[in-house]
This record gives C-alpha cells, sequence and structure tokens, in this order.
C-alpha cells in the first residue's frame, strides 16, 4: 500500500506496484517500510526493474535496468548491468575467425562503448509528473553501463556476447556485440537493452538486409523486398533507434518514466513528449523513402544494380 501527496509512502513488498491510498497512522506500519515522498529510492539504493514487454510483431522486448531516484538534485540515476560472455569466433560459422577475445581487449572496447551510450542517452529529457494528486516534479536523467564478467550475485540486466568480429556480414543485436561493433551501434543496442524496438525496415532479403536504412527502404518501396514487420512503427525524423542519426527522442524515455510512476505511485511523463514507444504503425516510412527515392536518382540505380547483381 502507498500514501501520496505530501504523506509518507508506504510500500507493500509483496505487492510491487501496488498503490492503493490509504492514510498511515503512526505504529500500524513497520517503520521499515515507510519511504518519505518521491525519495522512494535511497541514494545508494538501486532496484532492479523489469518492465512490461513491447513487441512490433517480430521482435519482443523489455526494459531491463536498474534505477534509483536522488532527490535531493532532482535525477533518476539509470544503471544497465549487462554481463559480458567474451565468445570465439562469431554466430555464424563463416563469419569472422577463431580469435578468442579476451576480457582485457573487451574491457577496453567497453570503455569506447560506454562513453557513447552516456554521452548519447543522458540528460536528453526531463520526467515531470502529471498527477494532480502529486505535487509537482521534475527530474533529469543520467545513464551508465555497468560491465561485468562474473555475476555470482545475479544482479545483470542482460548477458551478451562478444564475438571476435572480422567478418564481412557481422551484425550486432541486443545480445551479441564484436570486436568490430563501434560506439554509435552500441548506442542502439543501448536502447533495446532499456526496452525500445527499432524503428526501421526490417527486410530478410539476401544482401538487403545487411544495408543501410536509404537503401533498404528504396528496395521496399520499389518492391524489390519485402517489408518483414509490417506493423513496426517506423519513425519519420533521424533517431538513435533508425539508425538515421543519434537523436533520442521524448518517447525513448518513455521506459524510465514507468519506471520512475511505479516507484513512487505518481504519473509522470516525459517533458514535451508522447507516450508512444514501439509497435503501432508507420509515422510516414512510405512518404520518406519514396522522397529519397525520387531525390536521389543515384539511390535507385545503386538498389537495382545491387538486385541484378544479386540475382
Amino acid at each position: 500500500m502507498t500514501v501520496r501527496t505530501g504523506q509518507d509512502f508506504v510500500v507493500d513488498p509483496a505487492v510491487p506496484g501496488s498503490c492503493a491510498l490509504e492514510p498511515i497512522v503512526d505504529g500500524d506500519v513497520p517503520e521499515v517500510l515507510r519511504r518519505s515522498a518521491f525519495a522512494v529510492q535511497d541514494a545508494l539504493e538501486w532496484d532492479k526493474y523489469t518492465g512490461p514487454p513491447r513487441t512490433d510483431g517480430c521482435d519482443t522486448i523489455r526494459p531491463r535496468f536498474h534505477a534509483r531516484l536522488v532527490e535531493a538534485v532532482g535525477r533518476m540515476e539509470v544503471q544497465v548491468r549487462i554481463l559480458l560472455v567474451p565468445a570465439g569466433g562469431a554466430i555464424e560459422p563463416w563469419h569472422g575467425d577463431e580469435f578468442i577475445a579476451t576480457q582485457e581487449t573487451v574491457r577496453r572496447l567497453a570503455s569506447g562503448w560506454t562513453e557513447r551510450i552516456r554521452e548519447v542517452w543522458s540528460g536528453k529529457h526531463a520526467l515531470v509528473t502529471t498527477d494532480p494528486g502529486c505535487a509537482r516534479r521534475r527530474f533529469s536523467v543520467s545513464v551508465n553501463v555497468v560491465w561485468l564478467f562474473t555475476d555470482p550475485l545475479g544482479d545483470a540486466d542482460l548477458t551478451v556476447r562478444v564475438h571476435s568480429g572480422g567478418g564481412l556480414f557481422d551484425r550486432a543485436d541486443s545480445d551479441d556485440l564484436f570486436m568490430t561493433t563501434d560506439a554509435e551501434t552500441a548506442a542502439h543496442e543501448f536502447g533495446h537493452w532499456i526496452g525500445l524496438l527499432d524503428e526501421y525496415r526490417e527486410v530478410d532479403s539476401g544482401f538487403f538486409q545487411w544495408m543501410n536504412s536509404d537503401i533498404r527502404d528504396a528496395a521496399v518501396d520499389l518492391g524489390i523486398v519485402e517489408d518483414e514487420c509490417p506493423g513496426r512503427r517506423v519513425s519519420e525524423s533521424p533517431n538513435i533507434m533508425n539508425g538515421r542519426g543519434s537523436e533520442v527522442e521524448p518517447g525513448h524515455y518513455v521506459p524510465f518514466a514507468e519506471w520512475l510512476s511505479g516507484a513512487t505511485c505518481c504519473s509522470f511523463e516525459v517533458e514535451g513528449g508522447h507516450a508512444r514507444v514501439g509497435g503501432g504503425g508507420v509515422d510516414s516510412s512510405r512518404a520518406i523513402a519514396v522522397t529519397a527515392v525520387l531525390a536521389a536518382p543515384a539511390l535507385v540505380a545503386q538498389v537495382y544494380i545491387l538486385d541484378a547483381w544479386l540475382d
């Protein structure tokens, strides 16, 4: 049970997310369950969070991260704790070589990934209360990644394999990174780790699946390949989740707002944003792709040449 609006919160650990409004009577509730309003997470206490699943008809993903609220400075802190498993070779036998990625090598590589992830994801938007029963509050967000090589306490949010790479068709995903994975790709995968779906066209037709978003979109619109995920939300503007840029849109912070709402029992939203993340339609993607094709005849020629070469 929980009490808000200036009174103490009482959180029943046996009922996660329980936000029933009941008055506190001194002595009725063990002190260990009391937490001051909004400061639900002590500055030294992290909450391991697994959020609701999201799907676009092709992929299903859940937010998985650690979070805490530092009310004194108006900040929500997010950590994604990744258990890295150095793996020999690559996912498929014809990719890469049999080099065994050592922990030290992976550590050096991961430090570059971390720097870019922080740069892309921290401080882009604020979370604000929308609940009339709660005081008006505003929190910034900082993110970090903690890379683990052992996990005896089960602290990891996810396990990610790191492969030697070097193959022509190495393609990272939320479960597999390569020694050749650049920092921008790692920042994109971070979006998956916090529960975001891809926002680009997905094709599963030979060489085109390895092409950039412009070529994939043009191939779909020219009828050369099929869109494998027609229910996926394809975002209109360049951003980190569609591979056209590094911008973080307000909707990409929704998993953070969900955690904060559940932790405080007050409704939070992304300031200046919307609550839509993942599946549920296409945002003018066809118009974008057609415009790109008409504006760039060389791209059309490139697509047809690739198609002819593959045939």
